[in-house]
């Protein structure tokens, strides 16, 4: 018994957290400067074009600053260096994507957390009315849902 409850207990702490982190996140720029003829990164103490920044490597970007980048850092990197490089090819400006980039990442874990309560308190109402009404919490939605179910589950067996 004791064994049971300690593995529900471990569950439901995994299950509980792991909507407050996320593997890799959006880096956030504070200041950008975009100039019309050369486009220009401006991270608020150093500028460079967007070429160079897409040119340099995870190492020499970790000198720049300072510090070597984590790996979290490096994969976040590779994924702003491809987002970056596919707006270039579509015609975006650098400014456009950033602030998209940023609007994503401030809504990203608000949106899980409600959505999780929505599923998790209302079951599958709850998932339909995030469907119907909050679109960026469908997802945390069936969270809340699989966590209802597996309590369940678990009152049951036990």
């Amino acid at each position: 018994m004791k064994k049971q409850l300690t593995i529900f207990a471990t569950f439901l702490f995994l299950l509980v957290n792991i909507q407050y982190v996320s593997a890799v996140k959006s880096p956030v720029v504070d200041k950008i400067n975009v100039e019309a003829k050369d486009q220009q990164i401006d991270f608020t103490t150093t500028s460079m074009s967007v070429e160079d920044f897409l040119n340099m490597s995870a190492k020499e970007i970790g000198q720049k600053r300072g510090k070597k980048l984590k790996l979290k850092e490096r994969l976040a990197l590779m994924l702003m260096k491809r987002q970056i490089k596919r707006a270039v090819k579509k015609g975006e400006s650098v400014e456009d994507m950033v602030e998209k980039m940023n609007a994503e990442a401030e809504s990203d874990s608000t949106s899980t957390i409600l959505g999780f309560l929505l599923g998790f308190l209302l079951g599958l109402i709850g998932v339909l009315i995030a469907y119907i009404f909050y679109k960026q919490g469908v997802k945390g939605a069936w969270y809340g849902v699989l966590a209802l179910l597996a309590l369940i589950l678990l009152a049951v067996v036990l």
